[in-house]
């Protein structure tokens, strides 16, 4: 602006002596040579006293030298905003090197570092956790115990609270090793998937004594995410635990374990097993770091979009502090001289 405002002043000063000139000479008044020739002169000091003057307070505002010409700053140019943009996109700290902010890209990459050590590390430990509680559930919970607890409490119910349940027995007699699915056949997966089916169509039968509500949820395929993480989470399922106590006596009677649910005076389930508690907290804690590496990696993802951004702006307000000049001056022998080049608003 402050150059702007200087040269619209000179052209002023230009366009009024312009102005002036011509008034005088439409007036008509006789003049002989010699007064014509005091009139230029005249016209011609005030002319450049006037841009004598503009130019002096150019210089001081531009900061110009005696000779009146800005150098051009090659290392100062304007910057491609998109680029600036794109390369802290992909790389956080490469468009703030762009921009020659050193220090700031250091930190920008230092950060981006520590983000993406943070969330694999997360992310291992995490996985790590998983496939021990997936290896613990495999050991320890065996879905044909759980099978034969649903044949048993089907007779509980019907014969303690004449429940009426008339669903076939499940069929639990596939010789299949829930230990090592790895090492299943074809045959083998079909026969647990049947098994599968069966328990559901039982689960679904099915209530609890204490408070007469179905069950909530159904043993889900097996090896599935849902499935390893239902069998350490409700309590229906703590009966296929290795740990759990027998729910028939020598005699065929039913123990006190034939309800999973049966709640204690404080509030406790005492027919639950350790194991199922101690799968619930291993669970937990591979889905708490796989949770916090989800949360590291939405702040990479953060700080790459504020990082591109930053660059973005800051090549932004680079480009608008960088002015063309063009315009004019005096020399040191009192002539005119244009001036044109590249200046920075501090």
């Amino acid at each position: 602006m402050i150059y702007m405002t200087m040269i619209s002043r000179a052209i002023a000063v230009v366009l009024f002596c312009f102005i002036f000139t011509r008034a005088s000479a439409s007036a008509g008044a006789p003049a002989d040579d010699s007064v014509k020739e005091d009139s230029l002169a005249v016209r011609r000091a005030s002319l450049r006293m006037s841009l004598l003057y503009e130019a002096r307070r150019f210089r001081q505002a531009a900061r110009i030298t005696d000779s009146a010409i800005l150098s051009p700053i090659a290392d100062e140019g304007k910057r491609i905003i998109p680029l600036a943009f794109g390369l802290s996109a992909i790389l956080p700290g490469a468009g703030q090197v762009y921009n020659k902010q050193w220090i700031k890209a250091a930190i920008t990459v230092s950060i981006e570092a520590a983000l993406i050590v943070t969330y694999i590390s997360k992310k291992d430990q995490g996985e790590q956790v998983e496939s021990d509680f997936i290896a613990f559930a495999n050991q320890d919970w065996d879905p044909v115990q759980y099978g034969d607890w649903l044949n048993d409490y089907t007779v509980f119910l019907n014969a303690e609270f004449g429940a009426g349940i008339n669903v076939p027995d499940i069929n639990t007699e596939i010789g299949v090793d829930f230990q090592h699915p790895e090492l299943w056949s074809g045959d083998n997966w079909q026969a647990v998937r049947t098994m599968f089916a069966q328990i559901n169509a039982t689960e679904r039968s099915v209530f609890h004594p204490e408070t007469g509500a179905s069950f909530s949820h159904q043993l889900p395929r097996f090896s599935s995410q849902q499935y390893y993480e239902l069998v350490g989470k409700y309590f229906q399922f703590a009966p296929g635990w290795s740990d759990y106590s027998k729910f028939t006596d020598a005699d065929g009677n039913f123990t006190v374990a034939i309800d999973p649910e049966h709640t204690g005076p404080d509030g406790s389930k005492p027919n639950v097993s350790e194991k199922f508690f101690n799968y619930a907290e291993d669970h937990a804690e591979s889905q708490d770091f796989l949770r916090s590496a989800s949360q590291y990696g939405i702040l990479i993802v953060l700080n790459h979009v504020v990082a591109a951004i930053d660059a973005a702006v800051v090549s932004k307000l680079h480009n608008d502090r960088i002015m063309t000049l063009l315009s004019l001056s005096v020399s040191r022998t009192g002539s005119l001289v244009p001036v044109a080049g590249i200046g920075i608003r501090l």
